[in-house]
Formats: C-alpha cells, structure tokens, sequence
C-alpha cells in the first residue's frame, strides 16, 4: 500500500480539494477601484485641510472625504523601489518584479504600485499611470507604472 492510501501510523496522508469564492465589495472606494482598472488616477481631497490622497483615505480631519473625487493627472516621482520575483497566482512560474513607492503630482501622499514590465526606474524618475489587467485578481493589482520618456 503507498504512503498516500495508507491509512495507518504517521505516515498517513489525506487527499484534500479546496476551493474558496469571495464577493468582495469595494464599496466607498468603488469610484478608485474602477479608474484604475482604466488606468486613471483618482483621489480624494480634504475640504478641511485641502489635502488630495491617494490611493485615497476614507477620512481626514476628522471628516468623511470619500465622495470629494479629484481626477490626477497620472505622473509622479519614484521615490523609491524594490526588485525580486513573483510567482503569479495560480501558477508555477515565476517573473521578474518591480515595485515603487510613486509621489503622484498634485497627491499629498505617496502610492505603492508595480513597474510595468519591469521597465528600469529608478528613484528621481518619472512615471505615469497605466494599466495592465493580466494576473489580477483584485483592481488594485491593475495600477502599473510606465517610466516617462524624457
């Protein structure tokens, strides 16, 4: 009998299928979400404080500021950026990955989003906004950011 029928000492092995499904809302963030997986920059501003966010904040100063939506222009600074490697999900391979912490132009904050096809950045550079839908399995994993050719 082989170890995975084996029912007997601690050799025994169980053959397990699992599968989960979630509906996830986006809810308040909604408006974000779907301008991103169109590759536009949309953020929220504080009346307050006159602050713009994003990705952007459900609160500020106290106030709710996730219906005050202020279109970007899409460009930013790299302020810095990590290599490696993923593994896709549902997959076996594994890619070359980039990620940057990007000072979107008229954004009191600063994003983290993937360098598209792990274009070479660098920290100064300049970026913009694009899209890039394989691989996502949440909207937020379709921001990409494209170096800007000078």
């Amino acid at each position: 009998m082989s170890d995975a029928s084996d029912n007997t000492g601690p050799g025994r092995y169980v053959s397990l299928d699992l599968g989960l499904h979630f509906s996830h809302p986006l809810g308040c963030l909604r408006p974000y979400f779907e301008a991103l997986e169109q590759g536009r920059a949309l953020g929220v501003r504080c009346e307050s404080c006159a602050r713009t966010w994003f990705p952007p904040r459900r609160t500020c100063c106290g106030n709710s500021v996730a219906e005050n939506w202020t279109e970007l222009a899409g460009e930013g600074t790299v302020l810095g950026i990590t290599s490696g490697e993923r593994s896709p999900p549902f997959t076996d391979s594994r890619e070359p990955m980039s990620l940057a912490l990007v000072a979107l132009d008229g954004a009191d904050n600063a994003a983290l989003g993937w360098i598209a096809n792990d274009q070479p950045a660098a920290p100064g550079s300049r970026v913009r906004l694009g899209v890039a839908a394989e691989h996502a399995v949440h909207p937020a994993q379709c921001a990409r950011f494209e170096p800007v050719d000078d």
